[in-house]
């Protein structure tokens, strides 16, 4: 099962919902951008300016080359923050 930790501004609220998380992603086929094959996130509370995370991830049946990504987000209350690429690495599934 994967594990990560992001480390986040210790300058944070305590009270930010930090989400990390794992997702497989390509080029997309009609449009520029990316596109989000498969995902899994685990959510965990700032805690002494890191967020842990455990994902059972599962990979999908989808030959192809892909960005195997760690996703990092905060939110507190109504207040989303955008998601943020925390590492990217290649993978191919045969």
């Amino acid at each position: 099962m994967p594990r990560g930790a992001i480390f986040a501004n210790k300058c944070l609220d305590p009270r930010v919902v930090l989400d990390g998380g794992l997702a497989l992603v390509s080029r997309a086929n009609n449009k520029p951008g990316w596109t989000i094959r498969s995902s899994q996130y685990s959510k965990s509370h700032f805690s002494q300016g890191r967020c842990t995370f455990e994902v059972r991830y599962v990979v999908p049946e989808e030959p192809g080359e892909y960005l195997l990504v760690v996703l990092s987000s905060a939110s507190l209350g109504q207040v989303n923050h955008p998601w943020l690429i925390a590492g990217q690495y290649a993978a191919v599934i045969e």
